[in-house]
């Protein structure tokens, strides 16, 4: 169970960035899908216990930090980004899916 906006909500799916919310039943809000980023960096979120209380957490990094950062740092960030996304799906970015696969990956 999470609290998001005050309310409280069951996770019922995570959908590669996206997390489904269902709220509490009798409550007369509708399912809620959204970006995970944007459910874990909103003021009042937490995720609660079998008693309804805030689980302890290490707090999700502001990323408006990032801001002003040097042209060079940003160039290599995206550089090491596409890094990580190729070792993590087996493609980088803007390729097509089948085109490639990580070593020992089975495609069929």
């Amino acid at each position: 169970m999470v609290r998001w906006r005050g309310e409280r909500y069951s996770v019922v799916l995570l959908d590669g960035v996206m997390v489904h919310l269902a709220p509490r039943p009798g409550s007369g809000l509708p399912l809620v899908a959204l970006p995970v980023g944007l459910l874990a960096s909103s003021r009042d979120f937490a995720i609660l216990d079998a008693e309804g209380q805030p689980v302890e957490h290490t707090p999700i990094a502001d990323f408006g930090l990032m801001e002003g950062i040097s042209p060079e740092a940003a160039r290599e960030a995206r550089i090491w980004e596409r890094h990580v996304i190729g070792v993590a799906t087996g493609l980088l970015p803007g390729q097509g899916r089948g085109r490639h696969a990580p070593a020992g990956l089975r495609t069929g």
